[in-house]
C-alpha cells in the first residue's frame, strides 16, 4: 500500500475533537459514532461493495472522576466494540499521570488499550499571554507536559502495556527526549535512583531506561513534515513507530496533501520507511487492518 493508499484506506471515527468544547457530550457522541461504524460493519458483511473502512476511538470526558472514567472506558470497548481510546493531554487542569488516575491506567495496561493523546488547551490559556492561538503552539507542548508527567509520575513504567499515539510528531517530545528521560530517574523510588547511576554513571549511556520509554511510543506526522522535525523524530524513533496522519477532516484537504508531499520528498526516508510509516506501525496497533 502507497502512501496516497494509506491516507485513504482507512478510517477512523475519533470523537475527541467533536467534544472538545462540551466535556459532557462524549458519551453520546461516542454511541452515535459507534452505530455508524457497526452500520457499515454490517453493510459490509451482507457484501455491501464499501470504498473505504472504519474503526472507532471513544472519548472519555472527565479525569476527575477517575472511577467513572474507568467504567466509562471498560463500557465504551466491551458494549461498543471500540479499536482504542482517545483522551485529552489534561480534563481541567488535571493531566495524564496524576495519582487519581492510576487505577484508570491499570485498567487500561490490563487491556493493553491502544490511547491517542489530543492536546487540549492548557488550565492556564486564559491567562494574558501572546496573542498566538493556542492550537499552534500550546497544543504541541500540552502533549509534551502531559508526555513528561506521565513520565515522572512512573505511569508508563507501571503500565507498559499501553500502546500510546502521540499527534503532531508527539509535539516537542523529541526534541526535548534527554531532559524528559531524566525525569524517569528522579521518581521516589530508591531503584529507580541506582539505576540512574548505572545508566549515567557507568555505563555513561545518558537516560536509557527512560529513553525506552519515550521509544515504545508511536508519533504521528500531522503538520510536522519539514525536514527539521522529520530528522529530529527519526533520530527518536523507527520509522514503525512513526505513524501517518494528516488531520484529514478537521484540516482542509491541501494539508494530507502537504503531508504525503514532504514525506516522500524527505530526503531521510526511502522506500521501505514510506511503507513502514504508511502501514507497519498501523497493523501493530490494529492488527484488524490487514484485512482492510
Amino acid at each position: 500500500m502507497g502512501m496516497t493508499a494509506a491516507a485513504v484506506g482507512f478510517k477512523y471515527l475519533g470523537t475527541g475533537l467533536i467534544c472538545l468544547a462540551s466535556r459532557r457530550c462524549p458519551n453520546s457522541v461516542n454511541h452515535l459514532s459507534a452505530k455508524i461504524s457497526q452500520g457499515y460493519h454490517q453493510t459490509k458483511a451482507d457484501g455491501v461493495e464499501q470504498d473505504n473502512n472504519f474503526g472507532l476511538y471513544p472519548s472519555l470526558s472527565s479525569y476527575h472522576e477517575s472511577n467513572e472514567a474507568e467504567h466509562e472506558k471498560g463500557g465504551s470497548q466491551d458494549e461498543l466494540h471500540l479499536d482504542g481510546v482517545v483522551l485529552l493531554s489534561n480534563s481541567d487542569g488535571m493531566y495524564l499521570g496524576d495519582p487519581e488516575l492510576e487505577e484508570f491506567f491499570a485498567e487500561l495496561n490490563r487491556r493493553k488499550a491502544v490511547v491517542f493523546i489530543h492536546p487540549d488547551d492548557p488550565p492556564f490559556a486564559d491567562m494574558r499571554k501572546p496573542d498566538v492561538p493556542v492550537v499552534h503552539i500550546e497544543w504541541p507542548f500540552d502533549t509534551t507536559r502531559a508526555v513528561a508527567n506521565m513520565v515522572y509520575s512512573g505511569t508508563l513504567d507501571r503500565n507498559p502495556r499501553i500502546r500510546f499515539i502521540l499527534p503532531h510528531g508527539g509535539g516537542a517530545v523529541p526534541y526535548l527526549a534527554w531532559r524528559i528521560s531524566i525525569l524517569e530517574y528522579r521518581q521516589r523510588d530508591k531503584v529507580k535512583k541506582l539505576r540512574s547511576l548505572y545508566d549515567l554513571i557507568l555505563r555513561k549511556q545518558g537516560p536509557a531506561t527512560g529513553l525506552r520509554l519515550l521509544k515504545n511510543m508511536y508519533y504521528d506526522t500531522t503538520a510536522v513534515t519539514v525536514p527539521s522535525s522529520l530528522r529530529t523524530l527519526k533520530e527518536l524513533v523507527d520509522p514503525s513507530h512513526i505513524v501517518l496522519g494528516t488531520d484529514l477532516g478537521a484540516a482542509p484537504k491541501l494539508m494530507a496533501e502537504l503531508v504525503l508531499r514532504d514525506l516522500k520528498s524527505f530526503d531521510g526516508f526511502d522506500q521501505e520507511d514510506l511503507r513502514a510509516i504508511a502501514r507497519k506501525g498501523a497493523l501493530e496497533l490494529f492488527p484488524s487492518l490487514a484485512s482492510a
